[in-house]
């Protein structure tokens, strides 16, 4: 297990489950064994090292994630420090399995980054090649993971009904940072 992200569930449906990632949340990240963030390597290099994981904060803005658990992807709202909607990040990632304790999942490097205006972009595409080559995702799950993302640019309207639209959430301030269990 290379990440663990405590978060606050604000649904679940059974079928979809969408939790809270607030600033200040101690996770455990993805590093090289000296504590470095991996992307501090070159892509061709990034996935042929061992990879650890150590604890952190969460300091990056406050995520929203939706995760339909029979799609192969999970969907992170993200918002500037003012508040205001950034993008949907289309995080793409092998079938999700359900625990005890929460949702676990493989991310499966590529992503798909969508803008307010419609507008998107590939993300970590230069890290697909070396992820197959190194083992840590087959070229059918990159090609899958391209596919799913083309299907929902091609039909956003439907798959932002079927998500559910989270623009405008806003977490309760009443909430407690969950911990590292």
């Amino acid at each position: 297990m290379l990440a663990r992200l405590p978060q606050t569930v604000v649904e679940d449906r059974g079928d979809l489950v969408v939790a809270y990632l607030a600033p200040g949340t101690p996770v455990q990240w993805w590093a090289l064994q000296d504590g470095s963030d991996p992307r501090t390597l070159p892509p061709a290099h990034r996935f042929a090292v061992p990879i650890v994981s150590r604890p952190r904060v969460w300091e990056d803005s406050s995520v929203l994630r939706v995760l339909p658990l029979d799609a192969a992807y999970s969907v992170l709202h993200f918002w500037d420090t003012a508040g205001t909607f950034g993008c949907w990040y289309v995080n793409f990632e092998r079938p999700k399995t359900r625990h005890a304790f929460g949702v676990e999942t493989v991310d499966l490097v590529l992503d798909l980054v969508i803008l307010p205006d419609g507008s998107h972009y590939w993300k970590d595409e230069d890290e697909v090649g070396p992820a197959i080559d190194a083992g840590w995702v087959t070229e059918s799950e990159a090609a899958g993971a391209r596919v799913a993302g083309e299907q929902i640019l091609a039909n956003f309207d439907r798959w932002l009904d079927d998500l559910g639209d989270w623009r405008s959430f806003k977490a309760d301030p009443t909430w407690s940072t969950p911990g590292l269990v």
